[in-house]
């Protein structure tokens, strides 16, 4: 899931594009949308962004971020995935992104049977800048720079971003929340949204961020 801009409610989702032809999304450049302040919610790689868009921006309040982490790929000190597997899924873009897309598609909602087609378009261009934004992405740096409210909402029986991802970066944060979904996997937003409406209510308002 992209980041998704609260003020407070009202918002843009950023699209990466990977369904939309002639399109193009600058993953190292990215920055804020807009001038104002906001709650910036951000689901796996969105997470990244969001880490690194509020590490930069006095503008962001809190983040909302489910199954993130401060790196995909395994690296000194810091729990991740091998990067082999992400190589592997560059490579099956040229092969067979539909393939690629179906086996993504299972792994992301298991053990829930919630079902995400598959589109009839897919930018190869832009899934490919994607993985490797993946590859080579550490915001273990920028950590120490954020200082506002974070929310994280992990599934106990994550495969993409296993629970040890999420717990190492909440232990990075200063002033973090940690919900675990213990039955859920790496679709939160899709598979249990309704209680994560309710912890993300719960959270604003306990920090004073909403009126």
């Amino acid at each position: 899931m992209p980041p998704y801009y609260y003020k407070p409610y009202e918002g843009d989702i950023v699209d990466y594009g990977f369904f939309r032809k002639d399109e193009t999304f600058d993953f190292d450049g990215f920055a804020l949308p807009g001038p104002g302040d906001c709650i910036i919610t951000a689901h796996s790689m969105g997470s990244l962004l969001a880490l690194k868009a509020a590490s930069l921006n006095p503008q962001v309040k809190a983040l909302i971020l489910f199954s993130p982490f401060a790196c995909f790929c395994e690296a000194p000190g810091c729990p991740g995935q091998n990067e082999e597997s992400v190589l592997k899924m560059i490579e099956q873009v040229e092969i067979s992104s539909e393939r690629l897309l179906k086996s993504f598609y299972r792994t992301l909602v298991r053990p829930s049977s919630f079902k995400i087609g598959v589109p009839e378009f897919l930018n190869k261009n832009i899934l490919r800048a994607g993985l490797e934004f993946l590859l080579r992405s550490d915001c273990r740096d920028c950590l120490e720079n954020i200082k506002i409210p974070v929310l994280i909402m992990l599934g106990g029986r994550d495969e993409i971003s296993p629970l040890i991802m999420g717990k190492y970066l909440a232990e990075k944060l200063s002033d973090v929340a940690l919900h675990l979904f213990e039955d859920a996997g790496h679709a939160l937003p899709f598979t249990d949204t309704e209680e994560c409406r309710i912890k993300i209510r719960n959270f604003l308002d306990e920090k004073n961020l909403i009126a």
